[in-house]
């Protein structure tokens, strides 16, 4: 009688740890980066989604790197063995939509960041991208007053290419970044040392992209690619027969 009673004392016992895992991490707000599969759990919730501050940078970068995988070939062909880099311009600054959630701080953090990550890829195909210091000098020459506005109309864009040997210019603009938290239960691993319950909050930014070549004004490609990432969070009521309290597991790597 007492074997049966421990037994549902602790049955009980797990349910209730279940109960305020649940609870408590559903009042968790954004998490740092942490990126993993959702390993053999089965989702049982989701939760709405909503915007996110932008701390998260993974989904970013995923969203920036596509953008540059798409556009590697835009640029027109080169001849086998030719070493002139095409040379680009980004717009003096990134455009985020009045309607996210990013502080000061954390726009000019991501404006950065996208910048010297785009100058990276694109050396992989002999494309030069001008940072900012090159940006500024470059404008200098092309006959526009520092600090003011810079307006690229066609005959500008026409000044750029001839005078400073710039092949296009890319513009833009930050659309959205939201993410949603999933909850999931682990069903398939009977294990007595096993992870019981995740949370992934699963990010989505969406960035627009526009490319138009300086001589003729021509867009040579415009469109919106959305970047994603998913954080996961792990936690444990049992290890090896022994009950804790949620131990949180934050998990690098792919689990599979």
């Amino acid at each position: 009688m007492a074997k049966k009673l421990c037994v549902f004392m602790l049955k009980k016992l797990h349910m209730f740890l279940f109960i305020a895992a649940l609870i408590v991490t559903s009042f968790c707000g954004e998490s740092t980066a942490c990126s993993s599969t959702d390993y053999n759990y089965q989702v049982f919730f989701q939760t709405e989604r909503v915007d996110s501050d932008g701390s998260n940078y993974n989904p970013i970068s995923d969203c920036v790197k596509k953008f540059c995988d798409l556009t590697s070939n835009v640029y027109g062909g080169r001849a086998a063995g030719e070493t002139l880099e095409i040379k680009l311009l980004m717009k003096p600054s990134i455009y985020f939509e009045p309607g996210l959630k990013f502080s000061e701080q954390i726009k000019a953090s991501v404006a950065a960041s996208v910048e010297t990550e785009i100058i990276d890829q694109y050396k992989r195909w002999k494309i030069h991208v001008c940072d900012s210091q090159e940006a500024s000098a470059v404008y200098k020459k092309a006959g526009f007053t520092p600090g003011s506005p810079i307006l690229l109309t066609p005959e500008a864009m026409k000044k750029l290419y001839a005078e400073c040997g710039i092949y296009a210019v890319i513009d833009i603009s930050f659309y959205s970044m939201t993410y949603t938290k999933n909850f999931q239960v682990n069903i398939k691993t009977p294990a007595s040392d096993r992870r019981d319950l995740a949370r992934t909050d699963k990010y989505e930014a969406r960035i627009r992209y526009k490319i138009t070549r300086c001589e003729n004004s021509d867009i040579l490609w415009i469109d919106e690619v959305t970047g994603l990432s998913d954080d996961s969070f792990y936690y444990s009521l049992f290890e090896k027969g022994i009950i804790y309290n949620l131990k949180q597991i934050c998990i690098n790597e792919s689990a599979i």
